[in-house]
């Protein structure tokens, strides 16, 4: 598969709580209702099975002012999504 088709192969769903800040993370209440990755490959392929998608690296940044904290994972999509709301923790730490 070509680079430049990763987009058409793996579509992100995300959807952020309504008015969410970064208090509600601090808080261990999620920021976001959905962040799925969807595995679209029968479609791209116009196969009826899917394919597993190997070695997709997963990195979500939570940024605030200066400073900023990363979570990363490297994973399969075996199946049709995998749902990563639950999974993904940003490490918050404060300096004073």
């Amino acid at each position: 598969m070509p680079a430049d088709d990763a987009g058409k192969i793996i579509a992100p769903r995300i959807e952020a709580v309504e008015g969410s800040t970064t208090r509600c993370c601090t808080t261990g209440v999620r920021c976001s209702t959905q962040f799925t990755l969807v595995n679209a490959s029968a479609d791209y392929k116009n196969a009826d099975r899917l394919a597993t998608v190997a070695d997709v690296d997963v990195q979500v940044t939570l940024s605030a002012g200066a400073e900023s904290a990363s979570y990363q994972r490297r994973l399969a999509l075996e199946t049709t999504s995998v749902d990563l709301k639950d999974t993904i923790h940003v490490p918050l730490t404060s300096e004073t």
